[in-house]
């Protein structure tokens, strides 16, 4: 039956988004291992058919990482190769399918998720039925919904709800994607202002600035026809939670929150300066935390001096990077790196190409302030880029270069 083929189409993704984006207290060591058997199971028909073209250039990908890996030192680079391979399976639902299929199992999915954010609400008032889950920073009641005490609001006691996400900033990148959807299907206003106040409860400062811009791509790009009802919903949605929205970016700028804007904004710059030591294999991102490297620490002491942000700056000198886009050039090197997320942005898994830009407009935005370029979700659509579209031909199974 197709809706059971698409109810294991969207377990298969939702497995694939929390083996490397999920929830911090299931990341323990060969976690990673466990989720890939677990789409091996789910995908075990799809995984009958792959062509050898998918086996010689899966291998090649996955060489050429661990040769790169090997001599630039890095320790972890074999959970990558895994959350390629997991990546790999997902892709195999869809290539052949069609764009309408990966946009369609999305499209209910992130709807799915915007209902379950909701209901973390009234635990984000009465803080005091959450409990702490040991050997992690964030929260739970009773395991069904998850939050982190840092970044909220004062009527939240500084709490954040964080889904099936280990970070708020992450789970935004889902509640945008469902705003994406439902301003492209033209759902109803009060559908809208849902998606917006969804990405708005997040409390992500990046969250919130990602939806600004996809509104603006949106009614730039996508939009042929104005609709009264969309725009309403947006602009009331707008004004209602307009304190909110810039109170919490003024935070990040200039308030506590400082620390962790600093870190995004000065990974840049530590990218480009790794990058520019060695731009044909990159460089070890293990590196930049803690003080192993001298170069790092004195240009990260000369931004937070130049920023003149009041307190205590040993986090920012001593974190890792976690700006996601410099972090996969580096993993690469800039030729390799810029290749891939080319291929990446040429890949047909969404149709037209403008709607299409718009959806991994999210998920670049997102990479600038969280490290998922290593994960299965990102490496999903990596994959899918290199490999093309799988279709049936006279001769049997071609493929359709995008």
């Amino acid at each position: 039956m197709v809706v059971n083929n698409q109810a294991i189409r969207m377990l298969s993704l939702t497995v694939m988004f929390v083996s490397g984006c999920g929830l911090q207290h299931i990341q323990i060591q060969g976690s990673l291992l466990v989720w890939l058997f677990v789409e091996i199971v789910l995908n075990r028909k799809q995984m009958k058919k792959i062509p050898h073209r998918d086996v010689v250039v899966m291998a090649c990908l996955m060489g050429a990482f661990s040769i790169l890996s090997i001599i630039k030192g890095v320790s972890n680079y074999p959970f990558v190769l895994v959350a390629m391979a997991i990546g790999y399976i997902v892709a195999l639902n869809y290539r052949g399918k069609g764009a309408a299929s990966f946009y369609d199992d999305m499209s209910k999915l992130c709807r799915y998720a915007m209902y379950y954010t909701f209901m973390h609400i009234p635990f984000l008032f009465f803080t005091g039925m959450l409990s702490p889950l040991e050997g992690t920073f964030a929260y739970h009641f009773h395991r069904l919904f998850y939050f982190v005490d840092s970044g909220g609001m004062s009527f939240t006691n500084g709490f954040r709800l964080c889904g099936l996400a280990w970070e708020p900033g992450i789970w935004q990148m889902i509640m945008n994607f469902n705003l994406y959807f439902a301003l492209v299907e033209k759902r109803s206003a009060k559908q809208i202002a849902m998606a917006i106040s969804a990405v708005v409860l997040t409390l992500s400062t990046s969250g919130m600035f990602t939806m600004i811009v996809i509104i603006l791509y949106y009614l730039s790009f996508v939009l042929k026809k104005i609709k009264i009802g969309q725009l309403a919903g947006m602009a009331i949605v707008g004004v209602f939670f307009y304190g909110i929205i810039f109170q919490n970016i003024d935070e990040k700028l200039n308030g506590e929150g400082a620390t962790s804007s600093m870190v995004r904004f000065g990974d840049t710059y530590v990218g480009a300066m790794m990058l520019s030591k060695n731009p044909v294999i990159g460089a070890n991102t293990e590196l930049t935390g803690y003080s192993r490297s001298n170069d790092v620490i004195a240009l990260r002491q000369y931004l937070w001096d130049e920023a003149e942000i009041k307190g205590d700056n040993e986090g920012f000198l001593n974190a890792y990077i976690v700006n996601g886009f410099m972090i996969f050039l580096l993993d690469w090197g800039l030729v390799i790196g810029l290749f891939l997320l080319y291929r990446m942005i040429k890949a047909d898994f969404m149709e037209p190409t403008t709607v299409r830009i718009g959806f991994l407009l999210t998920i670049l935005l997102t990479l600038f302030a969280e490290p998922i370029s290593s994960t299965a979700f990102f490496y999903f659509f990596v994959i899918y880029g290199i490999l093309g579209k799988r279709t049936k031909t006279q001769n049997g199974i071609g493929y359709a270069r995008t």
